[in-house]
Formats: C-alpha cells, structure tokens, sequence
C-alpha cells in the first residue's frame, strides 16, 4: 500500500477518502482500460474497409493495448478470470460490448455468427496474451500471435466465399 501512495504521490488519508482499499484502486484501472480498449475498437470499425481488415486491427489493437499496458494488465487479466472477483463482471461487460460491437459490424454485410464462436476468439486471445506477457514473448512471437489469431478471426466470422 505504501509503494502505491508514494507513486500516487498522495497521503494515506486521501487516498481514503476515494478509496476503501486497493482493489478499488485495481477496479478502477481494469473499468477504464476496458472502456478505453471498447472505445479504440469503436474507432477502428470507422477507419477499416473491409471487415476483415477491421477484424485483424481489432486484434492487432487488443495485443498492442495489452503490451503498452505491460505487467499491470497481466496481473488484472488474471485477476478478472477468477469468478468472485470484483473485475470478473467488468471482463464479461467487456467481452458482450466485443461480441455485440462484431455482431452488429457482421449484420451490415449480411453475416450472422453465434456469439460463442465471438466469445472463443476472445478467450483465446486473452489466453494468448496471458501467456505472451508471462514469460515476456519476443516482439516476432508477439506479431506471429497477432496474425494467427487475425487469420483464425476472419475464417471463423468473415469467411471468403469461394
């Protein structure tokens, strides 16, 4: 506690005026990275063409957001996954608002996917980036993910007709 109040540059008795304790400190951070990351995915469906190449960036977005967050997103992520956690009901908020954002993106070029096939994707890409962060994956093994689950993305929700 004391490390954080010294970073914060703040004294005990302020930081409890805004706070009970420091996983309210924590769930704040995680509230505002997820809305920050919903915001930027909002972003990019303006920029993309093509929903696939919308696809790729929203992946592309997720890996660098969560590298340029560096070890405290590691530790939320892993926190966020246990069931009685306070930032579990933010990460399953985060996970509707990317299925819903993916839905409604897909219906405006008549494509209709389950939601669970949106929601793999997502586990697989937090599962990806858990891991890459934890043993501090090289930058090639970081674009190497990127592709791979950009790829998996668009085959799974935007196939090509042939």
């Amino acid at each position: 506690m004391n490390d954080l109040l010294d970073a914060a540059g703040v004294s005990r008795r302020t930081f409890y005026k805004y706070f009970a304790n420091k996983m309210e400190v924590l769930e704040g951070i995680y509230r505002t990275a997820v809305l920050l990351l919903l915001a930027r995915f909002r972003e990019l469906e303006h920029g993309a063409g093509s929903v696939d190449a919308w696809l790729r960036a929203m992946v592309d977005c997720f890996f660098d957001y969560h590298l340029s967050v560096g070890p405290i997103i590691r530790l939320m992520q892993e926190e966020a996954l246990r069931a009685d956690s306070p930032l579990a009901r933010h990460r399953l908020h985060a996970h509707l608002e990317m299925v819903r954002l993916v839905d409604e993106r897909l219906s405006g070029y008549g494509l209709h996917r389950d939601p669970l096939i949106t929601r793999s994707l997502i586990w697989a890409m937090e599962s990806a980036s858990l891991d890459l962060l934890g043993r501090e994956a090289s930058r090639e093994e970081i674009e190497q993910a990127k592709r791979v689950l950009g790829e998996l993305a668009c085959r799974c929700l935007a196939p090509r007709s042939t």
